[in-house]
């Protein structure tokens, strides 16, 4: 009797430790594959919110290039996945395109698109640079922060808001910096 009182002891102690290992974070993106909407509106006409994409209109090309289309939401190239890197906090994650199978990475001087400077990029998801900490900002809301010798946050460039930009931050996120996780249809 006594052993089947230390087994049922031993059972609970260990069922009650892997209960936080199994339960999901109250802070956590949408399971599976999801939008990441921009939540500030563009400053001229279409008046858009923007959604992260890979793809460039109208031949629906990979440039290795991050853009913000205000259109198309059943697109494989406008839908991401939280990956978690092996190691790190519950807040260290990577965003990975269904299309590509690439996580979002960080900033190239310049972009092979001519018009624009700089472009956030696609990097292989086991790039060191494709690593990002997750704020929640409530109600679906995060800012995605990472380290490179200062901090640098994924924002919407307010003059281009078609380009998804890099711009430094700390504690001090700005609207053009928090980005909306939803699921379609």
């Amino acid at each position: 009797m006594l052993r089947k009182v230390a087994f049922i002891a031993i059972a609970m102690l260990l069922g009650a430790s892997l209960a936080p290992h199994t339960t999901t974070a109250a802070n956590a993106l949408p399971p599976g594959w999801f939008h990441l909407r921009g939540t500030v509106r563009d400053q001229g006409s279409p008046f858009a919110l923007r959604s992260m994409d890979v793809a460039w209109p109208p031949d629906g090309r990979i440039t290795g290039i991050v853009r913000l289309n205000a259109s198309g939401f059943a697109k494989d190239s406008q839908l991401w996945k939280e990956v978690f890197p092996q190691g790190g906090s519950i807040d260290q994650i990577k965003l990975k395109n269904k299309l590509t199978g690439q996580c979002i990475a960080g900033a190239v001087e310049r972009a092979p698109i001519p018009m624009f400077a700089v472009g956030v990029t696609i990097r292989p998801c086991s790039d060191d640079q494709t690593v990002w900490q997750k704020i929640p900002m409530g109600a679906n809301k995060y800012v995605f922060r990472r380290k490179s010798y200062n901090y640098w946050c994924l924002i919407k460039d307010g003059p281009a808001p078609e380009v998804l930009a890099l711009d430094q931050c700390d504690d001090d996120f700005t609207p053009q910096m928090v980005w909306e996780a939803y699921k379609s249809g």
